[in-house]
């Protein structure tokens, strides 16, 4: 059984670029990429995605000389879709034309069994895929721990843990990853988390795996 989830128009995941999240935002990444409008890009981007006769989704090189976009924007987006492309070959994962994403439940790795209600916590817990990243929705019991323990001295694994069940990228790597995308650290992250919960839990947007697994906005749900 495959779990879809549609295409956000109006939202990008981009690697290591920081974008606004309600009152709070994402700090400059260390490498020096600067905020930036997320609208902006999937407004530019999105008619240059072209799905090839595989099956799989690719950016046409001509978006190249037509938009100013920084290398690091495009360089997150390919990484995720390379990952989903292999999944398609491996006959795991569809993408349509109107790149809505299904995706195999039994991928190793990538927990899309979402829209889990807990009868303990309030909001959703799972994820969602798209063609440029991917949404992950913890619950108000999820969202303590993760910020509780990124706020905490040596507790970060933990939250890093409940993380990372969702999606094929280790604690240690999260961890790494985030330390070194966010002003603030892990500390920041954690706070950043805390803010955005309203009582049902928050939704994260990353892109990117491994290393390069980073989060560009925190929302509430």
């Amino acid at each position: 059984m495959k779990s879809k989830s549609l295409v956000a128009l109006v939202s990008l995941l981009i690697f290591t670029l920081p974008i606004s999240v309600g009152a709070s935002s994402l700090n400059k990444a260390e490498d020096g990429v600067p905020e930036q409008n997320m609208d902006n890009y999937i407004n530019q981007l999105e008619t240059y995605v072209k799905i090839d006769n595989d099956g799989t989704i690719s950016l046409d090189s001509s978006y190249k000389e037509d938009l100013e976009i920084p290398k690091k924007v495009t360089e997150g987006i390919e990484d995720w879709m390379n990952y989903l492309n292999q999944l398609v070959r491996d006959g795991k994962a569809d993408i349509n034309e109107d790149l809505e994403v299904s995706v195999d439940q039994d991928v190793q790795g990538l927990n899309t069994s979402n829209g889990d209600i807990s009868l303990f916590a309030s909001g959703r817990s799972g994820v969602d895929v798209h063609w440029w990243g991917y949404n992950i929705f913890l619950n108000s019991t999820e969202t303590r721990t993760v910020y509780q323990s990124f706020k905490t001295s040596g507790g970060a694994m933990d939250g890093a843990a409940v993380i990372s069940r969702f999606i094929p990228v280790p604690p240690t790597q999260l961890v790494s990853a985030i330390s070194g995308a966010i002003g603030g650290g892990l500390v920041g992250f954690g706070n950043m988390i805390q803010d955005e919960n309203q009582g049902n839990g928050v939704r994260i947007r990353f892109t990117g795996l491994g290393y390069a697994a980073v989060p560009t906005g925190v929302f509430p749900q």
